[in-house]
């Protein structure tokens, strides 16, 4: 497999190449383009009897294009508001991924959504998140741009903004600072983490711009 990132970091989209019988698998929307020489197919990753459990338990079900190359083939993948793409290799490690930014993986990834040990973000803040491990790759797509943040110690990150985190760091949700100021000063929740890690952040929140958008729309717009 090789890729190119192109109009980083505001329009960014991956164009992956695929030769004979590798494949790659996406988010169902995420395709722009693609050549004929495709087989492309559409499930739950796991089966039917995981996305039953995750609908059961609280998760989210993840669907998921596959694209199998027949010959030397290419997919143009974006996400679908305006943003960054960005690419990690996956070896001794687990990667948790807000879902909406997960973009896509190769097949070899053991990738499922979390309902347990995230259970403060599903409560609290309305997130649901990818749990991706084993050896491979994953693309990566925010609003705005991507910071990977290495972490050691104690560090907050306004919970809008993340993509994604190392498993493994301990993380705990509240206000910014007490009621005065999240209040006057317009943040909601915050995402304490703590140990030694990695945070993917992205440069917008969309939540924040919706919220801007919204008084500057017809009033016929906002019902």
């Amino acid at each position: 497999m090789q890729y190119e990132i192109y109009y980083k970091p505001t329009y960014s989209l991956a164009e992956v190449s695929l030769s004979d019988g590798e494949s790659i698998q996406a988010e169902r929307r995420s395709m722009a383009y693609m050549s004929a020489n495709f087989k492309v197919s559409t499930g739950i990753k796991g089966g039917v009897l995981r996305g039953l459990k995750r609908t059961v338990l609280g998760g989210e079900e993840l669907f998921l294009n596959t694209f199998v190359a027949q010959g030397n083939a290419i997919v143009g993948l974006a996400p679908p508001y305006v943003g960054d793409v960005a690419y990690r290799e996956i070896q001794d490690e687990t990667l948790l991924i807000q879902g909406d930014s997960f973009l896509a993986c190769s097949e070899s990834l053991d990738l499922d959504t979390r309902w347990g040990g995230v259970k403060g973000f599903l409560s609290e803040a309305g997130l649901f998140f990818v749990k991706v491990s084993q050896p491979g790759y994953v693309f990566l797509s925010s609003f705005g741009a991507i910071q990977e943040r290495p972490i050691d110690g104690r560090f907050r990150v306004d919970t809008g903004h993340i993509v994604g985190f190392t498993e493994g760091l301990d993380w705990k949700i509240g206000t910014f600072g007490g009621v005065k100021s999240t209040v006057l000063g317009g943040e909601v929740l915050v995402t304490e983490f703590n140990g030694q890690g990695t945070v993917f952040i992205q440069s917008r929140s969309e939540k924040m711009f919706v919220d801007w958008l919204v008084p500057l729309l017809p009033e016929q717009q906002k019902k």
